[in-house]
C-alpha cells in the first residue's frame, strides 16, 4: 500500500476510516488552477532559476493570467512571493534539492507486504548546521504533533548519511508570511518510528481482516 506523507495523520487519527476511504475512492481530485499551488509553482521557478526573483514573478503573472480571469489578487500573491524571498534570503542558506521526493524507510517486513510511505519535500536546503527540509503550508495546522515531521528529519539523516540532530525541519506558512522551525530529539524520533511501526502494524491487520469478510 503506498501512503502519501501527506495522509499519514489521517491513517494515524483513524486507520479503519482512512482504509474505508481509499477503499471507496474514485482517484486523486487535483485541482491545478489553484491560485496557491501557482504560487508554490512560482517559487519552484525561483530556485530553479538560480533564485531569481524576476524569473518567478514572471512565471507568476503569465499564469495568473491564463488561469484566472479576476486578477485582483495577483498583487497580493507577488507580496507573497517577495515575502517567500525574502525570508529565504536571510536565512543564508543554499538550496540542495526542489521537489525532492523522500521515501520513508522501512523495514524489510513492511516493504515485502508492499507499503510505501513517500512525499514531495519542496526544498532541501545546505546550512552550516547541516540540513534543512521544507513543507510549504497555507493553512493552520498543529505541526508540532504530526508524526510526519519527526520521520521526515529521520528519514532524511539515514539517506543522508548524518547525524540525526544535523537535520531540521521547517514550514513556510503563506498564510502569515513566516516559517517555523522544528528539530526532535532522539527519543521522539524514535517514538515516530515505534508509533510508525504499529499504524502500519494494525493497518495490516485491518486489510486481512477486511479480505476474510
Amino acid at each position: 500500500m503506498k501512503i502519501p506523507l501527506r495522509e499519514l495523520e489521517e491513517a494515524r487519527r483513524n486507520p479503519d476510516a482512512y482504509l474505508k476511504k481509499r477503499r471507496n475512492s474514485t482517484g486523486f481530485n487535483f485541482n491545478p488552477k489553484s491560485k496557491y499551488r501557482t504560487l508554490v509553482r512560482s517559487v519552484h521557478t525561483f530556485h530553479r532559476n538560480g533564485n531569481d526573483s524576476n524569473v518567478a514573478q514572471d512565471y507568476l503573472e503569465e499564469n495568473f493570467a491564463k488561469q484566472f480571469k479576476d486578477q485582483k489578487q495577483l498583487a497580493q500573491y507577488i507580496e507573497k512571493l517577495g515575502q517567500y524571498v525574502s525570508d529565504f534570503k536571510n536565512t543564508g542558506a543554499t538550496v540542495f534539492r526542489v521537489k525532492d521526493i523522500l521515501v520513508i524507510p522501512l523495514n524489510t517486513e513492511f516493504k515485502e507486504a508492499g507499503f510505501y510511505i513517500s512525499g514531495e519535500i519542496p526544498r532541501l536546503d545546505i546550512t552550516p548546521d547541516g540540513y534543512t527540509a521544507w513543507l510549504f503550508s497555507n493553512k493552520p495546522i498543529e505541526w508540532e504533533d504530526e508524526i510526519r515531521l519527526p520521520l521526515i528529519q529521520s528519514a532524511y539523516a539515514e539517506i543522508l548519511k548524518v547525524e540525526e540532530q544535523e537535520v531540521k525541519v521547517n514550514i513556510y506558512d503563506f498564510l502569515a508570511n513566516e516559517h517555523t522551525s522544528f528539530q526532535f530529539s532522539k527519543n521522539k524520533l524514535t517514538d515516530a518510528k515505534n508509533e510508525l511501526q504499529k499504524i502500519l502494524t494494525l493497518i495490516q491487520t485491518l486489510e486481512k481482516d477486511n479480505k476474510q469478510n
